[in-house]
C-alpha cells in the first residue's frame, strides 16, 4: 500500500499531511484493500494499480487540488480517472469474496467510492455530482452522511480561495458531526480538509474546533489532542531565545 499512499493518504476526504493524516487516511481510500494473490481479485487489484499510476502521474501531489489554476488546467484529464477509481471501488465494494474477507477489519470501498466523487465533483465532474445528490437523498442512513461528507471535500476543494465559502462547508460538517458525534468516518474526512486547499491560516483550526466540539470518538480525541501538541511545540519553537 505505500507505494499508493502519495495521492490517496491524502486525498478524501482527499483528503490529505503530517500530523494524523498521513496514517489514517489510508483507511478512507487504501488502493489496495486485499491481497494479490485472492481467487478472483487479480483483475479488479491490477486495474486499481493501474488507474492509481495515472493518477500518480497527473497529480504527483494532493495538494495540488488545492490549487486553483491546477484544477482548471487539468480537472479533465483527472476526473475520468477518478470517475474510474470510483467505478473499481464500487466492484469491490460488491464483491463477495472482498465483503467476506474483509469482515470485521473496518474497511469502507463504498466509503472511500463516495469521496472519490468528491473529489472528481471537485474537478467539475457532473455526473459525480449527480451520483452524490442522489446518495445524500437516498433512506440509507449511513450512506447518506458519507455522501454528504463526500460533497463537503468537493465544495472545500473547489472554494479553495473562498474562506467564506469554505466556513459554510464547515458548519454543514458541524450538523453532521453533533448528530452522530462518535462516527470516526467524519472525523477523518473533517481531518482531510486541513490537510489540502485551505482558503486561509485560520481555517485548519477552524475545522480541529469543529471537531473538538462536536466529535467524541477515539479518533477525534486523538486528532485534538495531537494537533493541539504540534501547535504548541510550533509557538514555542518559534518564540525568541529567553522568553
Amino acid at each position: 500500500m505505500n507505494r499508493h499512499r502519495k495521492i490517496t493518504t491524502a486525498l478524501c476526504a482527499a483528503l490529505l499531511g503530517n500530523l494524523l493524516t498521513l496514517p489514517v487516511m489510508g483507511q478512507v481510500l487504501s488502493t489496495r484493500p486485499m491481497e494479490e494473490k485472492e481467487p478472483g481479485m487479480k483483475e479488479i487489484q491490477a486495474a486499481l494499480d493501474q488507474t492509481m499510476n495515472k493518477l500518480n502521474e497527473l497529480v504527483p501531489s494532493p495538494k495540488m487540488l488545492g490549487d486553483a489554476k491546477f484544477r482548471k488546467e487539468n480537472g479533465e484529464k483527472v476526473a475520468p480517472i477518478l470517475m474510474k477509481l470510483a467505478r473499481l471501488k464500487k466492484e469491490i465494494a460488491t464483491n463477495p469474496q472482498w465483503t467476506a474477507m474483509q469482515h470485521g477489519r473496518g474497511m469502507n470501498p463504498e466509503m472511500d467510492r463516495l469521496h472519490i466523487l468528491g473529489i472528481a465533483m471537485a474537478l467539475g465532474d457532473k455526473d459525480a455530482e449527480k451520483i452524490l445528490t442522489e446518495a445524500a437523498a437516498s433512506k440509507d442512513a449511513t450512506q447518506v452522511i458519507h455522501a454528504k461528507l463526500a460533497i463537503a471535500v468537493g465544495n472545500w476543494i473547489m472554494n479553495s480561495e473562498d474562506a467564506k465559502a469554505q466556513q459554510k462547508v464547515l458548519d454543514d460538517c458541524a450538523a453532521i458531526a453533533k448528530a452522530n458525534p462518535e462516527d470516526d468516518a467524519i472525523a477523518l474526512t473533517l481531518i482531510g480538509l486541513t490537510q489540502i486547499g485551505s482558503a486561509n491560516q485560520e481555517m485548519p483550526d477552524k475545522v480541529i474546533e469543529v471537531i473538538r466540539a462536536n466529535l467524541t470518538g477515539n479518533l477525534a480525541r486523538t486528532a485534538v489532542a495531537r494537533w493541539d501538541v504540534e501547535k504548541t511545540k510550533k509557538n514555542t519553537d518559534g518564540k525568541p531565545q529567553g522568553q
